[in-house]
């Protein structure tokens, strides 16, 4: 009911209030404890009243009653917006500029420049490094984290911890110790999800995000994989003959996670 009125609010200031004082009646026979007459039966002040065969949960539409018609009004969240589209992405955490300094580092960095966001999620200190590469591949890697992960999904929520790890060049899916899938389909990211048994890789779904096209695949955790994006969703996608990867390990809610990774690989400034 809230919502509603506070959606209807923002069309039109005044409607919500003609609203609430027709239901002002109801809440304040509530609050003298008096009974409401209704079709089939009545509404008394009780925490459960039975009217017509419906069960009602008459201290509850009191209390919504009363936060509706509060000095406060209604407070819809304002969704993240990546600053390279100006879109909000419903869903995602609180995001906030990327650290000039630690943009200016990603910048340095041969390859992984181009993929550098200028968005990321909300925290206290961010430190980047850029990463050695196994032997023998030709693509650069750029590390960028605040807080200690505890090893859980359910513990690691930013502000707490956020890891975000750019990759970019050639050969860089071959690298890994494992095959990539980003054709077929895909499975939903949840919680179960999360904090399941996985040894290999899981296409979540594919996307264009930012005018590129990629995959969205989860990781499996670091004790099954000791790679650098071990539990993170990652974003795969190629350019030029390139292979790049925009990663953020995950955490629960598992329905923050891809909005949040959306808010960040939008903020790459177009190549």
């Amino acid at each position: 009911l809230c919502l509603r009125l506070g959606a209807k609010d923002q069309r039109n200031a005044a409607e919500p209030n003609r609203v609430i004082r027709r239901l002002q009646p109801l809440r304040g026979a509530l609050a003298r404890g008096r009974s409401l007459r209704g079709r089939g039966g009545s509404l008394t002040s009780g925490p459960w009243t039975v009217s017509g065969g419906r069960v009602i949960l008459v201290a509850t539409i009191a209390s919504l009653l009363t936060t509706c018609t509060s000095t406060t009004a209604v407070h819809l969240q304002t969704p993240a917006s990546s600053p390279a589209s100006g879109v909000p992405v419903v869903g995602a955490v609180a995001m906030a500029p990327t650290p000039p300094d630690v943009l200016a580092q990603c910048r340095g960095v041969p390859s992984v420049a181009t993929t550098c966001p200028t968005s990321l999620p909300r925290a206290s200190h961010y430190a980047g490094k850029s990463v050695s590469r196994p032997s023998g591949y030709r693509f650069n890697v750029f590390s960028i984290s605040d807080g200690i992960p505890t090893g859980s999904p359910f513990e690691d929520a930013p502000p707490a911890f956020v890891h975000v790890v750019l990759q970019s060049g050639r050969g860089l899916v071959r690298a890994y110790p494992f095959a990539i899938p980003t054709q077929g389909v895909g499975t939903p990211l949840t919680d179960e999800l999360l904090k399941s048994a996985r040894s290999t890789p899981i296409l979540i779904s594919t996307a264009t995000w930012g005018g590129r096209r990629g995959a969205l695949v989860l990781m499996p955790p670091y004790s099954s994989a000791e790679t650098i994006d071990a539990g993170h969703l990652v974003f795969l996608f190629s350019d030029g003959g390139s292979d790049s990867v925009v990663s953020v390990h995950a955490w629960s809610p598992a329905s923050q996670v891809l909005p949040t990774l959306q808010a960040i690989v939008e903020s790459i400034p177009p190549a």
